[in-house]
């Protein structure tokens, strides 16, 4: 993917934020260079902000081990989401907080009892990149600025060499608040989310998740199921914690 005169416009604000939160939840940059490489291709875009989550994938039987990870780690449950068509509970837990947006960190478990599922597929895949069998990355997602335009931010990213699997996916509740989501295709089992949090009258940023638009993201991934849409080579980002983590 280019990265020509990507420097010179880097929101050094932005890239900071988004290092050190990639840093709190275990994803470090030795491990993982291209990652952080594709970062300053964000951070050159004013609308990408911060991470906004990151999700894991785990076999059912190690639910419980993943959630004692983080709770000890200082996160506290946030909600629970559950897929109808793709049966699934997608959990997050957070940490942290500021008046202008509802976490600092937010982590992100998709977890299915059904051996079938996408989600098994995705383990299945990273089978062995785990940290003892509970932690593989399934997606980094970038909070894009809620006056942007999504869609303008996807339409840059693929003449970037970035293709994606959907198009802009949006929801909106009763107060007028919501979401509006896109995804890359992946590499493998990983790849990247945007999303945009609306906020309400009040300027509260929508601070849930639509079921319908998990299940249209796992109905993406079903599709694609076994079909390779490696860039230039780069790998899945892997996850390791220092000493205490």
């Amino acid at each position: 993917m280019s990265q020509s005169s990507t420097a010179a416009a880097l929101n050094l604000s932005s890239h900071s934020v988004i290092r050190d939160s990639l840093a709190r939840l275990g994803i470090l940059e030795a491990r993982n260079p291209q990652l952080f490489a594709f970062l300053y291709l964000l951070t050159s875009l004013p609308a990408v902000e911060k991470i906004d989550h990151c999700t894991f994938v785990t076999p059912a039987s190690e639910r419980k081990a993943f959630l004692e990870h983080w709770t000890g780690e200082g996160f506290g449950l946030h909600g629970i989401w559950k897929t109808p068509k793709y049966p699934a509970d997608h959990i997050a837990l957070v940490q942290g907080g500021t008046p202008s947006y509802p976490w600092m960190d937010m982590v992100g478990l998709s977890v299915a009892e059904d051996l079938n599922a996408p989600i098994a597929s995705a383990i299945e895949q990273g089978r062995g990149l785990t940290r003892q069998g509970t932690h593989q990355l399934q997606h980094i997602a970038f909070n894009i600025s809620s006056n942007a335009s999504l869609a303008e931010v996807q339409a840059i990213l693929e003449g970037e060499g970035l293709p994606f699997m959907t198009e802009v996916l949006s929801y909106q509740d009763e107060a007028g608040a919501g979401i509006r989501q896109t995804f890359s295709a992946p590499n493998g089992y990983f790849f990247y989310e945007f999303i945009q949090r609306i906020p309400n009258p009040d300027g509260r940023p929508y601070d849930g998740f639509d079921p319908d638009i998990i299940d249209d993201l796992y109905r993406a991934l079903h599709t694609r199921a076994g079909r390779s849409t490696a860039n230039d080579g780069w790998v899945p980002p892997s996850v390791g914690f220092e000493q205490g983590h």
